[in-house]
């Protein structure tokens, strides 16, 4: 079996290049490829009987990955090019967070997305699964966290001063040394207030160690940093982690959102998770609101910020820029008095 955890370290810089050389080193010794280089590797009958075909640290990840199942091919569903940090073709947008009755832009949420040279931009669902429980999850998570810092300088440079939520899976989070490459980027950034940055954390993510997720995230809320539990209420650790992760804000999964004006199920899981918010001293957002009706229940249960595709789709950061100092709310939303709220 290919170990490749040991190949990355949170706190060194992101090279992809180099990385894959030493990655791509250590199929050609395990499989005894005849033929490798950084752009190719080509696997001898021994090892698997595959031909690979690879670009930089992406297409070698796939070919360690996929080694024990004896053959290598990229699944019919899913894009054929092999991923590539390299080229540059991923970018990240944003999406608005915002106070519905007012309109007053609060923040976003920075989400990666693939510029596909022949098929376009692609959501995360093309790539992501890909890279889940690799160390390369770790190296594409490095690059969100430095683009999503450069994307706040930019957002401060044009005068809007607001918080970058940025997405941290759980193999990254609990990654040795996280906390401290988290400060190694801020100082690269000293025009980045860390209290406009907000780590956000899947709650149906696997946290194995609760203990020292908590105490790194202690110690990064001690520096200025925010946390937001996403998902809340898909998982099985819901109260758990609400219980002993230090945390500012509860986000209510998009499911129940979207389910709640015909579901009393899901009606009674927003106001549930609305006031456990408030119990604990958190701020609440809704995600996932596609319609004004869903944002005007949103409101009749206490919530007052939401995000999703009624509000805008995530976008670049360009015209994040232009649409941020000129939308304004449904008038609906404008109209919802504090008397209507229901709690």
């Amino acid at each position: 079996m290919i170990r490749i955890d040991r190949l990355w370290l949170c706190s060194a810089p992101v090279d992809m290049r180099a990385g894959a050389e030493r990655l791509l080193a250590c199929v050609v010794q395990v499989t005894g490829a005849a033929h490798a280089h950084h752009g190719y590797l080509f696997a001898n009958a021994r090892a698997t009987r595959m031909k690979l075909l690879v670009h930089d640290g992406f297409g070698v990840w796939c070919a360690a990955r996929r080694l024990n199942a004896g053959r290598f091919v990229w699944p019919r569903d899913t894009p054929t090019a092999p991923l590539s940090l390299t080229q540059a073709q991923f970018v990240l947008f944003l999406q608005p967070k915002v106070v519905m009755q007012t309109g007053q832009v609060v923040g976003a949420e920075a989400l990666a997305r693939w510029q596909h040279p022949e098929r376009g931009l692609l959501p995360p669902g093309a790539f992501l699964p890909l890279l889940d429980g690799t160390a390369l999850e770790i190296v594409f998570g490095q690059w969100v966290v430095e683009a999503a810092l450069a994307q706040l300088e930019r957002l401060q440079e044009a005068g809007l001063h607001m918080p970058v939520s940025i997405n941290i899976s759980a193999r990254h989070l609990q990654h040795p040394g996280f906390g401290a490459w988290i400060v190694q980027c801020l100082a690269r950034y000293p025009g980045v207030a860390p209290s406009r940055v907000e780590l956000e954390i899947t709650e149906s993510a696997a946290l194995y160690d609760l203990a020292a997720v908590a105490d790194t995230l202690a110690g990064l809320r001690a520096l200025g940093l925010s946390v937001a539990l996403d998902d809340f209420g898909t998982g099985y650790s819901s109260l758990t982690y609400l219980r002993r992760l230090p945390m500012d804000t509860l986000k209510i999964d998009q499911s129940f959102v979207q389910g709640m004006l015909d579901d009393t199920g899901d009606r009674a899981i927003v106001q549930g998770v609305i006031g456990l918010a408030r119990s604990f001293g958190y701020q609440v957002i809704a995600e996932g609101v596609e319609t004004i009706e869903q944002g005007q229940m949103l409101q009749q249960l206490g919530c007052a910020h939401g995000q999703g595709y009624c509000i805008a789709r995530p976008m670049p950061i360009d015209t994040f820029i232009d649409w941020a100092r000129r939308w304004q709310p449904p008038v609906q939303w404008q109209h919802q008095h504090a008397e209507d709220y229901s709690i």
